[in-house]
């Protein structure tokens, strides 16, 4: 089994952080109560510019926390929305409360697969999806190791043919996808597809392995209109498929300033599926610094300063893991 470890150093700039003060944020104590916990689990935190930050491993000695293993696809029809950064992001800051994480990059476009700046050589001698779907390569063999926590299926343009190749297969999409993974799915406790901005076979069948599909909407017509032709998709498929899917919009790229992000229809779509169940109450605020961070092949946990942006992220990606129960059955358990 091949397994290539493409970072080591906790000072790479692939390699996420999380604060002292991002810990007391998220603990809802204070950061001396942080610092505490710390000692008591023996744990010393690497520092720069003198702020402690936690890495994967330092993540997993503080919060202890036993997860729930989640299978998370993030979906929509438009381009531009932000599926790529969401999925990038919150796999990072799922790897900072110590879980361990695979993200895929399902998108033959490999934005995601771009990010990390792999090598050529690497990425020609690494299988993508189309290779599992051929039979050509094990599954292990498609991993990298990207940082601490975190691993990578990439991907390549071969992967545009991939719902050719399904169309023709005799494979059932139910389980096609589910079998090709199989051997190294219990390896994780979440795993993170970043699917491409279209409808197919390869969607479908992503779909179908899912726990559940995150949504993120911008506050545009365009955005809106697509999470609507998704939904449709997601209830066809529920009814062929006879089973429930269960999806979650979030208010991404969200400008308090202007008038579009407070437009009425906007407001409305979101009161109506967080009341449904069916959306988080969190907003990601559209930021220049998660741009600056990708120049910087980063996400916004690449580094240690203050930020707000990372605040959303880090909250939404509490909800995506329900941590408040995530939290108590962990210290439960561990009381046993």
């Amino acid at each position: 089994m091949k397994y290539c470890q493409f970072v080591l150093s906790a000072m790479s700039p692939y390699e996420p952080k999380l604060t002292i003060q991002d810990a007391s944020h998220i603990l809802n104590i204070s950061r001396q109560a942080v610092h505490v916990k710390l000692k008591k689990a023996n744990t010393i935190c690497e520092k720069i510019s003198g702020i402690s930050f936690l890495t994967h491993t330092t993540a997993k000695n503080l919060f202890s926390l036993r997860f729930k293993k989640k299978i998370i696809a993030v979906q929509h029809i438009k381009g531009g929305v932000g599926k790529t950064t969401t999925a990038d992001t919150e796999g990072d800051f799922l790897s900072l409360l110590g879980a361990k994480v695979l993200k895929i990059d399902a998108d033959f476009q490999k934005n995601l697969t771009s990010r990390y700046d792999i090598s050529k050589k690497t990425l020609d001698e690494t299988p993508v999806l189309i290779d599992l779907f051929n039979k050509k390569a094990d599954v292990e063999d498609a991993i990298i190791n990207v940082s601490e926590g975190v691993d990578l299926i990439p991907s390549r343009f071969e992967n545009a043919a991939i719902d050719s190749i399904l169309s023709s297969s005799d494979s059932n999409l139910e389980n096609i996808l589910k079998d090709t993974l199989s051997p190294i799915t219990n390896n994780y406790d979440y795993i993170i597809f970043d699917c491409p901005a279209m409808l197919g076979k390869l969607v479908t069948a992503i779909t179908l392995m899912s726990d559940v599909i995150l949504c993120p909407i911008n506050p545009e017509k365009y955005s809106m209109e697509g999470l609507e032709t998704l939904k449709i998709e997601l209830h066809r498929l529920e009814k062929i498929y006879n089973r429930k899917i269960s999806y979650k919009v979030f208010l991404n790229k969200f400008e308090s300033s202007t008038k579009l992000s407070n437009d009425a229809d906007v407001i409305k779509l979101l009161e109506e599926e967080i009341k449904a169940g069916f959306a988080y109450d969190q907003a990601v605020k559209r930021s220049q610094e998660v741009k600056n961070a990708l120049k910087k092949m980063q996400t916004v946990f690449g580094y240690v300063k203050k930020s707000d942006v990372r605040a959303d992220f880090i909250d939404l990606g509490l909800q995506i893991i329900d941590f408040e129960n995530t939290l108590s059955s962990s210290n439960s358990q561990g009381e046993k």
